[in-house]
């Protein structure tokens, strides 16, 4: 069910406007109580950010913006009807989807409400083009391919929901999918391994089993299942996302990984579900050490070595001893069934 403040619900809610005349037209409602920022519907029926601009911050230096799946003009007049059917006419900075395909709808107005945020409420031009050179780099990745599989970034998405401290995973997430390890902080390391079988075997780097001198990694290793009635990523970043607030930073960099991660296979973060409750029982963590690998170090000449371990046999790692680690270790701790 759709949050009623959410900016989906809104679009959804608001009417196609009619208009007669060649100025563009929105239904529109404002975003939050006190914004004077519109989410708006045109006569096409597609989903628009109006961005209200002060006659003091109008600018004719920026150019406007045409990618395949949004545009971004400024210095526009809208005749804009509110949802108490009254119209006005104003300047805006009008940011819209040009699509009316469902899932991009969706996607469109989920980003603009990670972003939207970002500006206030009197912002400058600058400000504003700040923001639409991130949503320029998010909607391209949208045509590239995936980094990472749909599976394996359910599975980081759960550890992240499911710890003790979400903010604190969400903080040490990788800034790239290609990073070393999942999460980083403070000398201490974590992997996240998911398997779609019944053994726990898994790909690794030679790299990620022998950390730098000072640091320690754990792997957490799952079963990641297909269900008809299970959760999709989508709904794992909507309990993140309840869990972490107004953190604007950090609803910014869930957004950001999700989409990098994904690129060209975005459309499956809705449509593939996986069994919560199975993932949960399965979880198991072990320290790298312990992990079956081959020699280390590898003759000069030899570099990014790569190869599958079973940890089917391997003892895991001791909770209360992660437990009392604290930092990003302690935060995962409590993951591990009770019956481990």
């Amino acid at each position: 069910m759709l949050d009623k403040n959410s900016l989906l619900s809104i679009f959804y809610s608001l009417p196609v406007p009619k208009t007669t005349s060649n100025e563009e037209a929105f239904s529109a409602q404002a975003i939050g109580l006190s914004s004077p920022h519109r989410i708006g519907k045109d006569v096409e029926g597609r989903p628009a950010t109006l961005i209200s601009i002060s006659d003091s911050e109008r600018s004719d230096k920026f150019y406007p913006v045409a990618l395949e799946h949004i545009s971004v003009r400024y210095n526009v007049l809208c005749k804009v009807t509110d949802t108490g059917q009254t119209s006005r006419r104003g300047w805006f900075i009008v940011i819209r989807c040009e699509s009316r395909d469902e899932d991009l709808i969706e996607y469109f107005l989920r980003t603009m409400e990670v972003h939207i945020h970002s500006i206030g409420s009197a912002p400058s031009c600058n400000q504003v083009a700040d923001m639409v050179q991130n949503l320029i780099e998010l909607f391209r990745t949208l045509s590239q391919p995936s980094k990472y599989s749909v599976q394996g970034l359910w599975a980081e998405l759960l550890v992240i929901a499911e710890a003790s401290d979400p903010k604190l995973l969400l903080r040490s997430w990788h800034g790239e999918p290609a990073d070393r390890y999942d999460f980083s902080a403070d000398k201490q390391c974590i992997e996240v391994k998911s398997s779609s079988g019944q053994a726990r075997i898994h790909h690794f780097s030679l790299e990620q089993l022998n950390p730098a001198s000072g640091t320690a990694a754990i792997v957490i290793s799952l079963f990641v299942q297909s269900s008809a009635d299970g959760l999709t990523v989508i709904d794992i970043i909507d309990s993140i996302r309840s869990q972490i607030g107004d953190d604007l930073r950090l609803l910014a960099h869930l957004h950001r990984n999700v989409t990098i991660t994904l690129g060209a296979d975005w459309r499956q973060a809705t449509s593939i579900k996986f069994d919560k409750q199975l993932a949960k029982k399965s979880i198991r963590i072990y320290d790298v050490g312990s992990i079956p690998s081959v020699n280390w170090p590898t003759p000069l000449e030899v570099t990014e070595v790569k190869f599958k371990s079973n940890l089917s046999r391997i003892s895991s790692h001791k909770i209360s001893s992660l437990s009392s680690e604290g930092g990003i270790f302690a935060a995962v701790a409590q993951l591990v069934p009770d019956t481990q």
